[in-house]
């Protein structure tokens, strides 16, 4: 299944798909986090008023969909990860379809819990979407909003780090 989300610049009102990116940070200096081998990698970050896009590569069909048992242990060192809303066809938090949906999507919400983790205004909402641009070469695009953007890239190396060192490998 291929679908291709189109972003709204909220500055200028000029749409552009997912895809293209006006700021991206390639994974050349990302150390070994993002290298070929990792399972999940952030193939580009790119930088909007008012979220962060990323660009997110799984290569392996078998890392690309979560189980009951990656679900266990990110809920076990994020434990409100399963309440956070989520609008999908199962229920309306994330924990209703957080034991087999994409990877990309739990890493979605991994990036928005870390987000809320580290704000200072704890009335801050984080929203957040997850799409496959191409499912069967499994490259997927996940936008998050923020209140500081270096919060959100750092929320997504330190998210892409534990799905890859703690839940997948």
């Amino acid at each position: 299944m291929t679908s291709t989300a189109t972003i709204t610049n909220t500055r200028n009102r000029q749409s552009r798909p997912c895809s293209e990116s006006i700021l991206e940070r390639k994974n050349a200096h990302e150390g070994n986090l993002h290298a070929q081998g990792a399972p999940v990698r952030i193939e580009s970050l790119t930088v909007k008023a008012d979220r962060v896009i990323a660009r997110i590569s799984i290569d392996d069909v078998h890392f690309r969909y979560t189980t009951p048992a990656i679900a266990e242990r990110a809920q076990a060192e994020y434990p409100t990860l399963a309440r956070h809303a989520c609008v999908n066809a199962r229920g309306k938090t994330f924990g209703a379809v957080m034991n087999e949906t994409s990877t990309a999507h739990l890493l979605e919400h991994l990036v928005i819990e870390m987000q809320i983790r580290s704000c200072a205004d704890e009335a801050a909402v984080f929203v957040g979407t997850t799409e496959w641009i191409d499912e069967q070469a499994g490259i997927a695009c996940v936008q998050v909003s923020f209140e500081d953007d270096l919060n959100a890239l750092r929320a997504f190396n330190k998210a892409a780090h534990f799905l890859n060192s703690a839940v997948i490998v």
